[in-house]
């Protein structure tokens, strides 16, 4: 799977890279997006600087909100999620063909609703 990843801190974009990465997991009470369309903002950029307790390793793959189509589900949610479109908050990894999203962060968004515009909402 490809995901935009920082490799390591650093004041300029200088360390981040599309990676081929191996694809996350779905928990138990997660949805596993294709994703569509993902957000960037401040927290993304305190995450490349470095900034402490935001990163737990490196490589690190931002984004914390993302539009996609529920792909699978955790065993704690409903199977009928499946192929719905959702906008959600993710702990990271927005930025990536694939994401994990805890259910309850997530929210359908209706038919029409541009991609982009539903991951800034």
């Amino acid at each position: 799977m490809h995901a935009l990843a920082v490799t390591e801190p650093a004041s300029d974009s200088s360390t981040t890279q599309v990676l081929d990465i191996d694809p996350p997991h779905c928990g138990e009470d997660q949805l596993l997006l294709d994703v569509e369309a993902a957000g960037i903002n401040f927290l993304d950029v305190l995450e490349r600087r470095g900034t402490p307790g935001y990163v737990p390793s490196w490589p690190w793959v931002p984004g914390a909100e993302v539009v996609g189509v529920v792909r699978e589900v955790g065993t704690a949610v409903h199977r009928s999620l499946i192929g719905t479109r959702v906008a959600a908050f993710v702990e990271g990894g927005g930025l990536a063909e694939t994401s994990v999203a805890r259910a309850d962060l997530a929210v359908a968004v209706p038919d029409g609703v541009d991609a982009t515009k539903a991951a800034a909402v």
